[in-house]
């Protein structure tokens, strides 16, 4: 019996990458070998690397708020598409998903239009653009939301957000004398949250020694943020650009202080 082949594209942040991992690992529970396919972005390559995926990059960039850079990423796009073409001819997938983001776009356009059963799942209420392009081609769409269905003119199935497993055995928490405070502001971080918080820290010196703070700041913010911590006597304070094992940090914290992504209000 010929193995099973799915492709699962998408991604470009966490919040379309995890719900991605979290269904692959089910299918390949089923016997199906699972082939993603992304951007090649930095975070993306490392979250694929850190949980050893089968990974294609991908070379494509976003159209949407790029100004007069959407140019570069028009003349890429048949680039995209001729790659994506290669990529289904060589693994010959049973079925392709799209789990958003612009990534997705090429390889389950291609799909459907060669005839190969395409499926896309859209993590927001809201749906995005690539979603929004992509209906007319998809046999069907899983949505997170009852109320993003009628955007999919009767191919939407609500089943919600994919979790990952470790999330369901997270415990209550028992207070402790210190605080502790997890700040996140999802994957590619938030430069408004960043700032909003350190701004705080002078504030907060007279009662840093009841603090525990986990802070993940997105590469771009990452240096500055560890030395307003440092430069207000904050020593203790874990700062990353990216945790691999937030749910862990859950599991640690008293307190969430985050940005509220569709996959981040599912966790």
């Amino acid at each position: 019996m010929m193995e099973q082949r799915v492709i699962i594209s998408g991604g470009g942040t966490a919040g379309h990458l995890y719900p991605a991992l979290v269904l692959g690992k089910k299918l390949q529970e089923q016997g199906i070998k699972i082939t993603f396919v992304g951007s090649t972005r930095k975070l993306e390559q490392s979250i694929m690397k850190h949980y050893d995926a089968d990974f294609i990059p991908l070379k494509i960039e976003g159209i949407k708020g790029k100004g007069f850079l959407v140019i570069k990423s028009v003349l890429i796009l048949p680039y995209s598409l001729i790659k994506s073409l290669l990529i289904i001819i060589d693994i010959k997938p049973a079925l392709v998903i799209g789990m958003g983001g612009y990534s997705s776009g090429p390889i389950v356009l291609i799909s459907s239009l060669i005839g190969i059963p395409s499926l896309i799942m859209e993590q927001n209420l809201h749906p995005g653009l690539t979603n929004r392009i992509l209906t007319p081609f998809a046999q069907k769409a899983v949505v997170a939301f009852k109320k993003s269905l009628p955007a999919f003119k009767g191919k939407g199935e609500f089943l919600g957000n994919p979790v990952r497993e470790e999330f369901y055995s997270l415990k209550p928490k028992q207070r402790e004398e210190r605080l502790t405070i997890l700040v996140f502001g999802g994957s590619q971080g938030s430069h408004f949250l960043n700032n909003k918080i350190t701004m705080s820290l002078p504030l907060l010196k007279a009662r840093k020694d009841a603090l525990k703070i986990f802070h993940q700041t997105g590469e771009n913010d990452l240096n500055w943020v560890k030395e307003s911590y440092e430069q207000n006597g904050f020593e203790s304070t874990e700062v990353s650009a990216f945790f691999f094992n937030i749910y862990e940090y859950f599991q640690k914290s008293d307190l969430i202080v985050c940005r509220s992504g569709a996959t981040t209000i599912a966790e």
